[in-house]
């Protein structure tokens, strides 16, 4: 009578913006990830279209120039550098799930160590 029934994690999941927006641009900056999904669903969730629109942009920035750089990189012939290119978009589409894979107590350390709070 009267009491909420605690909200399951999905619920507080989906009616984070932060988290949601975080999604996307996780999402975003894994190339094996379909982009249609991802904004159908985004567009099916409580998402703000700005959040989606910053989470977006920022997601597919370091693909693009990685991407057009491993493009010149070919061009010039240069396979080392194509290769560290391709090895350096790799990093990043990891890093995401890197950070949260990572132990709690090492994020904190890093979040210290990079003044983040």
């Amino acid at each position: 009578m009267g009491v909420r029934p605690i909200p399951n994690l999905l619920q507080r999941f989906i009616g984070s913006q932060n988290a949601l927006m975080a999604a996307v641009f996780a999402t975003r900056l894994m190339p094996f990830v379909s982009f249609d999904v991802i904004s159908y669903a985004a567009g099916l969730s409580p998402l703000r279209a700005w959040r989606f629109a910053v989470a977006t942009l920022l997601g597919v920035l370091p693909a693009s120039f990685l991407l057009a750089h491993f493009g010149d990189e070919l061009a010039s012939n240069d396979l080392r550098r194509a290769g560290l290119t391709v090895l350096a978009l790799g990093t990043i589409t990891l890093l995401p799930l890197a950070w949260k894979a990572a132990p709690a107590r090492l994020r904190s350390a890093l979040r210290r160590w990079l003044h983040l709070g």
